[in-house]
Formats: C-alpha cells, structure tokens, sequence
C-alpha cells in the first residue's frame, strides 16, 4: 500500500521511488503485483504521466485511512522514553524560512539530532492528508477547518514605492 500511495501521490513511477527511497523497477513491479493480486488495473499510463482508475482512486480512499489508523496505532504504542527518530518534512513559506525559521530548526535539529529535518521552501500548496508534508508553515488569520492552526508570532508589512509615480 505505501508504494501504491507514494504512485498515487506524485503521480509518476520515478517520483514515488524516491520518495520512498526504492529502485523506479521495484515501484514497478510492486503495482503490477497488487494489480495482479486484486485483478484490475489501478493506474494508467497518459501523455500527462501516470493517472488513477476508478478501482485505483477507491484504492487510494482505503489506503489513506489505513495509513492515518496504522499512524495512530504506532503513536499510542511509543513510550515517552523513546526519543522521536525518523523523517520530518516542513513546508515553509518563502518570506519566513531564513528569516524566522531557519535558527528555530538550527535549534530543533540540535535537541532532535535522530530526526531528519527535510525543509521544502514554496509558497505553494501542499496536502497535509496525502503526506506531502508533515507540517506545513503559512500566514493566515483563519486557518482551514480541517487543519489545526496555531498562532506562532505576527508579522507586519509594508508597502513602499517611489512618490514620483
């Protein structure tokens, strides 16, 4: 399921074995697998890139709740002695992340030197649900409803031209 997702997600072979740190042949050979096993095809190759069937964007629904609930499972069974290790992905803003949050993950990653921080810096959006990200950093005054928003600190601005214009 987790390489049928990460296909799912970037929408290409090569795109999701990096992202789940595979060989581009093993991705392959895994979706034939699942689509032999289950006995329909669940993704189809376009001009575009790779794009799900009916029978895979059913299969994506499943799989992303099979993932939030093993996630939840695996978060209840961690005892408060272990230490976090693992991945962390962070999508920052552009006008924040050297500025504000650069010397706030300098920090970080010193008291949490078993999590690797992986900092992507875009203002463009990504999905929190199909793990884009783990956390995404934005400004805003309403965050989502489907999303927890937490207020960090306030930002001024300003805008300045020439008088002559």
């Amino acid at each position: 399921m987790r390489v049928f997702l990460a296909v799912a997600r970037d929408g290409s072979i090569s795109g999701a074995a990096k992202r789940i740190d595979v060989q581009h042949s093993t991705v392959s050979r895994r979706i034939k697998a699942l689509e032999q096993q289950l006995g329909t095809r669940l993704i189809e190759r376009k001009a575009s890139g790779y794009e799900l069937t009916s029978a895979g964007e059913e299969l994506k629904l499943a799989a992303v709740k099979m993932e939030v609930e093993v996630l939840e499972v695996e978060g209840a069974l961690g005892g408060e002695e272990d230490r976090p290790t693992g991945v962390l992905r962070v999508a920052a803003i552009n006008n924040m992340a050297s500025s504000v949050l650069m010397p706030i993950f300098a920090r970080f990653s010193a008291k949490y030197p078993e999590i690797e921080l992986h900092v992507q810096v875009s203002n463009k959006y990504v999905s929190l649900a199909e793990r884009q990200a783990d956390v995404a950093i934005r400004q805003t005054n309403t965050p989502q409803e489907t999303l927890v928003g937490t207020l960090l600190g306030k930002v001024a601005s300003a805008v300045y031209g020439e008088r002559n214009m």
